[in-house]
């Protein structure tokens, strides 16, 4: 028994995604913990039972079954082995309520974190220069320093701070990209800096849309929902990502709306005539021409203590402010050995928008426009928003996946599925070979589904959200039921082996097991009240709590009602 608790454990320790990475220390520390508990209780508990407990002729001779808990177990238990199938059709009907209760459960993959630091991101149009990505980010540090709940704030321009914990992924470097780093006094002070941060650039810099996000738990990162279009047309994902965005606006709990291309960029282009060739010019040399003039172009390194500088030539700015300085751009010609004025080449200058930034996955075109909840329940969100969001009619050649949580949470479901038929395998065959037969296993695996009564009501009832945590807390309350299960029938062919009849066995093996397996269940649920406590483990503290306790009670009545009428007692 002690070894199949393990062995439930197994699928998170040998799971190959980098959340069975970020688990295995669990499997790790609930196998050895397990083992040497069972070293323990074969070696220690027996010498102090025999050195602490004395015996007592008076109690010996009194039935030790015989008080009213006892009797009132003896009699209902009694009650459902004479109405079996009656028992049994409750049982599954429950079961399935709670299977069809639990699509009302939400849905996520680890919870944010309760660390009183979060994040701000905000990019300012496309081709703004980093000292006007600097100052907006100075603005709202000026601010939020001001603030009495401020510990420390970090502002960055240009790209994102060093990483720092496993959770926190830097956004790409841009110079229209602005980032802060913001440590709150507590996780109360960290709210209320979100709400004052959120109104003060509403109100003083409108023009910034900042994506105001906490750490996450766990692996996993960035926007809670995310949707990808892949293709080969640019301006066909653009069509694509604004119809989502228009669905997630949709949605009044839908906040940090964003795609990850941003806007479009005005671009001057300038229009050559066919006398560029004559002047031994090409465009290579007006490309280079308009950088040195507007852009700048590298001349050197400036060596500043340890630090190097680089020393960027171009035109003054009060010559390169204007559209109209254009067309003076003087472009050097090695054919002529002069300088050529740009006028004298180009037909006009058209101004055009283009993608600037254009991400790619496999050699494709793709464009994720993403958001947060503003309620902190993403798996809500996205169940309400997925069926508009696949329905809409892609453009030809634009294919559409889901990204972010959802797509991080399948990924780590897949890794550890991939593990536990191998698991299931391996508790099945020790107990065919613990019973030396299939009757006992069987029954044994059928009690499995009576968790999920528990799982549901305690989801429901605390309002938590079934997470990757609370996906191995189920897989480790199985391990659990099958130990509670197999003590019982031990029990049960103990004593039909010494003579007793099936139905007088499977009774009074249920009443002299139910003290050590309610005693059993109530030390490991009494063990999960400090974790209920943890932002990181609270899910599965509800799951292996509730589902233990319901579990535990129906498989007292259960498992010897399966048993009965398996040997039609």
């Amino acid at each position: 028994a002690t070894i199949i608790a393990a062995i439930a454990f197994a699928p998170i320790g040998l799971s190959p995604d980098s959340t069975g990475e970020f688990c295995r220390s669990l499997f790790q520390v609930v196998s050895i913990s397990l083992l040497l508990s069972w070293v323990l209780a074969v070696t220690v508990t027996p010498l102090a039972a025999v050195a602490i407990l004395k015996g007592n002729t008076a109690e010996e001779a009194s039935d030790p079954y015989g008080s009213r808990f006892y009797r009132n177990y003896r009699a209902f238990l009694s009650f459902c082995l004479a109405r079996r199938k009656l028992v049994l059709a409750a049982v599954a009907a429950m079961t399935l309520a709670s299977f069809a209760g639990f699509g009302f459960v939400d849905k996520s993959f680890f919870p944010a974190s309760s660390t009183p630091m979060f994040t701000v991101d905000f990019w300012t149009e496309q081709g703004t220069g980093i000292e006007a990505t600097l100052a907006e980010a100075g603005a709202m540090e000026e601010f939020l320093t001001a603030q009495p709940e401020t510990e420390s704030v970090a502002s960055y321009a240009g790209e994102g701070a060093l990483r720092f914990i496993l959770t926190y992924t830097p956004g790409d470097p841009a110079a229209n990209f602005g980032h802060l780093v913001v440590t709150a006094r507590d996780s109360e002070g960290a709210e209320v800096l979100k709400e004052k941060l959120a109104r003060f650039v509403a109100g003083n810099q409108p023009h910034l849309d900042p994506r105001i996000r906490s750490f996450a738990k766990g692996t996993g990162g960035g926007a809670k929902v995310q949707v990808r279009f892949l293709g080969k047309d640019p301006s066909a994902l653009r069509r694509a990502a604004d119809e989502a965005a228009k669905i997630y606006a949709s949605d009044p709990d839908s906040v940090n709306i964003r795609n990850n291309w941003g806007r479009r960029t005005k671009v001057i282009r300038p229009e050559l005539t066919d006398s560029v060739q004559l002047l031994g010019l090409s465009r290579l040399d007006l490309a280079n021409a308009l950088k040195m003039a507007f852009s700048g172009v590298n001349a050197g390194l400036y060596r500043e203590g340890e630090k190097l500088l680089p020393i960027v030539a171009r035109l003054p700015k009060q010559e390169r402010g204007s559209v109209e300085s254009l067309e003076d751009t003087q472009v050097w010609s090695d054919l002529n050995r002069r300088y050529i004025p740009l006028s004298q080449f180009v037909a006009r200058i058209d101004t055009v928008a283009e993608d600037s930034l254009i991400y790619r996955i496999n050699r494709m075109k793709a464009i994720t426009v993403e958001c947060d909840s503003g309620s902190g329940r993403p798996g809500a969100l996205f169940e309400r928003i997925r069926p508009a969001i696949e329905g809409v009619e892609l453009p030809p050649g634009v294919e559409m996946e889901w990204g972010g949580e959802y797509e991080n949470s399948m990924k780590a479901r897949e890794g550890l599925m991939g593990m536990i038929p191998l698991g299931f395998l391996a508790i099945v065959v020790i107990l065919v070979i613990l019973f030396n037969g299939f009757r006992q296993p069987v029954i044994i695996l059928l009690c499995l589904p009576l968790s999920v009564m528990g799982l549901t009501a305690g989801l429901l009832i605390t309002g938590k959200s079934f997470d990757f945590m609370a996906l191995l807390g189920f897989l480790s309350l199985a391990g659990m039921l099958i130990k509670n299960a197999i003590v019982l029938i031990d029990q049960i062919d103990l004593e039909m082996g010494e003579g007793k009849p099936a139905l007088e066995a499977i009774t009074d093996s249920g009443v002299s097991r139910v003290r050590p397996v309610m005693m059993a269940s109530l030390t490991t649920v009494l063990g999960m009240i400090p974790l209920y406590f943890d932002v990181l483990f609270t899910a599965m503290a509800v799951t292996i709590m509730f589902g233990l306790t319901f579990a535990t009670v129906l498989i007292l009545l259960v498992v010897p009602v399966l048993y009965g009428e398996a040997l039609k007692a």
